[in-house]
């Protein structure tokens, strides 16, 4: 059974290429002095389906207008499949702090 980490390191680097995000928009710093919250994607965000995963990053280095994104990740892109690992990483997360 993989651990929480590798869940996330997964997930993270599937979602990261098949939506083309910057490791920045997919991380948060160790040091939360310099973490900016407004840019923080919130799992109440996540939306999930048979076909996609879809969750909204509020801001980003080149959202001039602070609008957010709409990020939409579908399943089987490149001949790999993001959804399952995505499922498999929130399962665990969810386990580990679920939501209020």
């Amino acid at each position: 059974m993989p651990s929480h980490d590798d869940l996330l390191f997964l997930a993270m680097l599937h979602t990261g290429f098949c939506a083309l995000m910057r490791l920045g928009e997919l991380s948060f710093p160790d040091d939360t002095s310099i973490c900016d919250w407004r840019k923080i994607t919130r799992r109440s965000s996540v939306h999930l389906s048979d076909e996609h995963y879809e969750f909204t990053l509020p801001s980003h280095k080149a959202d001039s207008l602070f609008e957010g994104n709409k990020i939409m990740i579908m399943a089987n892109q490149f001949g790999v499949n993001p959804l399952h690992h995505f499922h498999r990483y929130l399962a665990s997360r969810d386990a580990k702090m679920p939501l209020a």
